[in-house]
């Protein structure tokens, strides 16, 4: 069985990977002969991926294989525009997130997201000061320090273990999987 196709635009995909997605534009529909163009815009390229027609007012986009494995990993602005003759109009603008393609990689490379790269930084800090009760000191007789209180690190652990704890429950959703326990209650008999 295929997988669906998407109806939007995606907000993040893998170098080296084929991405598909389907627009209904119907302000500016296929039938009429507008043209809906993609361009992506971020750190190592510049991308165009013309739509094809799907549909009446519809469009399907597919980038190859090919034309995502010459991004490298990043953010990127995308925009879609239709044209007609000498009309313009944009329809979407967006960003996309470009994971890197881990079948080409050469050296090692950051995986984490930043709201992970936070929570580890504030659990390395945690750890390396949770001995040290002083919350200032002078370094050399002439350089004060003033450190940030343990009370407010922990909040913001505390925040950005939320934070991933809702990328992990987001990414469960996308890749399908149920999280969590279900319960269903009757009434006794």
């Amino acid at each position: 069985m295929a997988a669906d196709i998407p109806t939007a635009e995606p907000t993040t995909f893998r170098a080296g990977d084929s991405v598909q997605w389907t627009r209904d534009v119907a302000d500016y529909s296929a039938a009429d002969g507008w043209i809906l163009t993609y361009y992506i815009v971020g750190p190592s390229a510049v991308l165009s991926v013309a739509a094809t027609t799907s549909g009446t007012t519809g469009f399907a986009v597919t980038i190859t294989v090919a034309q995502s494995a010459t991004l490298a990993a990043g953010e990127y602005q995308i925009e879609g525009k239709v044209a007609f003759g000498a009309y313009v109009f944009t329809v979407f603008s967006g960003r996309i997130d470009v994971l890197p393609n881990l079948i080409t990689a050469t050296t090692a490379t950051e995986t984490r997201t930043f709201n992970r790269r936070v929570r580890d930084s504030l659990r390395e800090m945690i750890e390396g000061t949770a001995e040290h009760p002083e919350l200032s000191y002078t370094i050399f007789g002439e350089r004060s320090v003033t450190l940030v209180p343990m009370k407010e690190r922990l909040e913001a652990l505390a925040d950005f273990e939320n934070r991933v704890a809702d990328e992990e429950r987001q990414a469960a959703a996308n890749s399908g999987k149920r999280t969590g326990i279900y319960m269903r209650f009757r009434n006794p008999v």
